[in-house]
């Protein structure tokens, strides 16, 4: 439900529980997309909302895609 549909508490519960913390989440994202190859962009939150901090590409994405 978190990949297909519009899950935004869904992605908050699974990041805190992973993490601790949303804001640990997004720097695990972080790490984890230099791993994979993004390279221009920068996430501030797991669900994906506005957020003036998160930049995000249309290439890296298509990466993540590809990578996932």
């Amino acid at each position: 439900g978190i990949a297909i549909q519009s899950g935004n508490d869904a992605t908050i519960v699974v990041a805190e529980g992973i993490a601790g913390s949303v804001e640990s989440f997004a720097r695990m994202m972080n790490e984890h997309g230099k791993e994979i190859g993004l390279e221009a962009s920068t996430f501030t939150n797991p669900h994906g909302l506005h957020d003036p901090g998160m930049t995000v590409t249309m290439r890296d994405m298509a990466k993540l895609a590809a990578h996932i």
